[in-house]
């Protein structure tokens, strides 16, 4: 398996990655069940700032991370909000921790400070994942945010690639 950063052309690869969603991996992903014609908004509205990076089995997304700049006014500069989403059939092998490590990596390189993860508190892969980073985690009404630092010397969980299991040693990260 390898990951890299998607471009303008390959986000069909992305929206039909999320199409193979189920129901309930819809829902954990983007809070609500989404259709197919709503996935399809949603990937033709990525903004142009936004980062997707796609996990591929062979030439087919199987996994992805959005990192999002938000247009809205309030939110903070320098922070991106995260999207991780893991088809079912490929769950539980760590790909998720890569995606995640990816998205940190690219976020920092591309001069972020922060990164933001919302989703429901049932959600308990995607927060146990944060956790693994050193998420400062807060619930508020059934809902999970978790921020984590991207500057190094802020972030006190130092992990490295090595240390995060057999999956990350599979996956090439390519920018």
């Amino acid at each position: 398996m390898r990951s890299r950063k998607l471009y303008k052309e390959d986000f069909i690869l992305f929206e039909n990655h999320l199409k193979r969603l189920s129901p309930e991996e819809r829902l954990l992903r983007f809070d609500f069940v989404i259709s197919d014609e709503q996935i399809h908004h949603y990937v033709q509205n990525i903004n142009v700032q936004d980062i997707v990076i796609g996990l591929f089995s062979s030439n087919q997304v199987i996994g992805a991370a959005h990192l999002s700049v938000s247009k809205h006014e309030s939110f903070e500069a320098g922070k991106i909000e995260l999207g991780i989403s893991v088809e079912t059939e490929y769950q539980g092998l760590g790909l998720g921790t890569d995606l995640m490590y990816a998205a940190m990596t690219i976020g920092e390189h591309e001069g972020f400070k922060k990164l933001e993860i919302l989703c429901q508190s049932q959600n308990l892969p995607m927060i146990r994942i944060a956790n693994k980073f050193g998420a400062v985690i807060k619930n508020d009404h059934g809902h999970t945010y978790a921020y984590i630092d991207l500057i190094k010397d802020k972030n006190p969980v130092k992990i490295n690639k090595h240390e995060l299991g057999l999956a990350s040693m599979r996956t090439n990260v390519i920018k």
